[in-house]
């Protein structure tokens, strides 16, 4: 009777089982030891690696496209990408568990290298100064050393006491601009005589007396006045940044008003063309009427002047038969003829038409008098603040515009709350300025509020006002009820901020 064997199973924890590199070497393997856990094809990670009977390993999926190609092309035997060495037949392909638990053991220790390892350096990269064969890109510079690094060949001076030491920057290709041409050394001063920075042995020779003090010193220095400039910089970035998205804003609402403009204004022109239209059609038929009536009076007239010639050339044969009679009979018939004749009166006043001449003349003065003067009125200046307010609920106090001058006059808006104990309403006044002692200058204006929904329920309000003298506000106290301002529904706030609009057209008082 065979003996039954006791098997005993030893499981072998997780630290002892064996790798190819340790995980704290493997986090800082150097890009050549990467290398051979890289795919020549796609250049990362292989993936379900397989070795090929030359040695070289690729990605399975990687391979065997290749070889695919091959044989779709009617190429010859099955080659390596890398060394050309041929195969025939095509090798069967099998996955290589080492390599893979290689790859593996890469991703486990170190999940970032995807996207950080083998950074190869490309056109207008700061390149390595230690890589030898193809150079990766640089990631710091080293001041003392004067060299730039790699993320593997920095390393060292992450780990090394005296390299510690060393002031790393950004990779750089101008390190040599650091560096003293006469005395090849670091420039670690600052010469505030000459206002440039020099070597140690400057500093005891040519500058000898200068004031001169540490680099880093006069760069601390100088930071107080550096960060005033940013911020400085960064104010007027963020002032210049709103004055262009004001201008867009205006932008689009002149295009809108363009727009609006065009379309009234053709509308009008089309109405006043229908107006002349109907009035050339009422003068042509007043003419036709007046004329019909006098050719009907005219015809009348032909017929009665033709009955009185044809009676009057029955009494003229009359009369001539009458002087070859007798004087008996002569003195008979006389008497029966009348010795005189009615005539009537033609008034032919009608048949001119000088006064309707003389009306449409009229006409065409006075239409031509207002397209001149119209012309005129067009052709003047005007002026527009374009002036958007943000967190107007917030504020408290008088809010103005930036400063547009016209006509010598210094032109602003000005807006504020007013409550008058009962209702809360918008307050819109112009605040203008006379920059000549003595001027005084008319202005037309129209204030108005762009409703941001629909530009053509804008709610707006003219003035007309003479202003003179240092100081002149003109406006309205009440201009539009608060309420109908701030009520989102209404059109005229959008993200707590409203737009007014001043158009103006001056004309300075001689």
């Amino acid at each position: 009777m065979k003996r039954k064997r006791n098997r005993r199973v030893v499981k072998v924890p997780s630290t002892a089982q064996p790798t190819l590199l340790p995980s704290k070497k493997m986090a800082q393997a150097h890009p050549k030891d990467l290398e051979a856990c890289r795919c020549s094809v796609c250049l990362d990670l292989l993936n379900d690696p397989v070795t090929i009977p030359c040695g070289h390993s690729y990605c399975m999926s990687c391979i065997s496209d290749c070889w695919n190609q091959e044989e779709q092309k009617g190429v010859g035997p099955h080659t390596c990408p890398q060394c050309r060495e041929t195969f025939s037949p095509r090798p069967v392909l099998k996955k290589s568990v080492v390599l893979a638990e290689l790859v593996e053991k890469l991703r486990t220790t170190q999940p970032q290298l995807d996207s950080i390892q083998l950074p190869y350096a490309r056109p207008g990269d700061v390149i390595c100064d230690v890589c030898t064969e193809r150079k990766f890109k640089a990631v710091k510079s080293c001041i003392v050393c004067v060299a730039s690094y790699c993320e593997s060949h920095i390393q060292p001076h992450y780990q090394s006491t005296a390299l510690k030491k060393h002031t790393l920057t950004n990779a750089s290709d101008q390190l040599h601009d650091n560096i003293c041409p006469q005395h090849n050394r670091l420039l670690e001063v600052f010469c505030r005589t000459d206002g440039i920075c020099i070597c140690v042995l400057c500093a005891m020779d040519e500058h000898k007396g200068h004031d001169s003090v540490l680099a880093a010193k006069e760069r601390a220095e100088q930071q107080k006045t550096f960060e005033k400039t940013k911020k400085l910089c960064q104010e007027m970035i963020e002032w210049r940044n709103e004055e262009l998205h004001m201008l867009k804003d205006g932008t689009v609402y002149v295009k809108d008003a363009a727009r609006e403009a065009g379309e009234h204004c053709e509308q009008v022109f089309t109405e006043l063309l229908q107006c002349v239209e109907g009035t050339r059609a009422k003068v042509r038929a007043r003419i036709r009427e007046q004329q019909m009536a006098a050719e009907r009076e005219a015809e009348g007239t032909i017929k009665e002047l033709e009955q009185e010639m044809a009676e009057l050339k029955r009494r003229d044969v009359a009369l001539q038969r009458l002087s070859q009679q007798d004087d008996v009979h002569f003195l008979k018939e006389l008497q029966q003829i009348p010795t005189s004749y009615e005539t009537k009166t033609f008034d032919l006043r009608l048949l001119s038409f000088e006064l309707m001449k003389k009306s449409v003349s009229e006409l065409k003065d006075i239409l031509e008098d207002a397209c001149s003067k119209f012309e005129v009125k067009v052709s003047e200046e005007e002026t527009i603040i374009f002036f958007e307010v943000k967190d107007l609920s917030h504020r408290s106090g008088r809010v103005r515009s930036p400063t547009v001058v016209l006509e010598d006059l210094s032109l602003n808006i000005v807006v504020r709350s007013y409550t008058d104990g009962k209702t809360h309403f918008l307050s819109f006044y112009l605040d203008a300025s006379s920059q000549i002692e003595g001027k005084s200058c008319t202005v037309e204006a129209c204030l108005k509020v762009i409703n941001q929904q629909d530009v053509k329920k804008s709610f707006s309000r003219k003035i007309t006002h003479k202003f003179c003298g240092k100081k002149s506000f003109w406006g309205f106290l009440k201009f539009m009820p608060w309420n109908d301002l701030m009520n989102p529904a209404k059109g005229f706030v959008k993200d707590d901020k409203v737009i007014f609009l001043v158009t103006f057209w001056a004309n300075r008082d001689d």
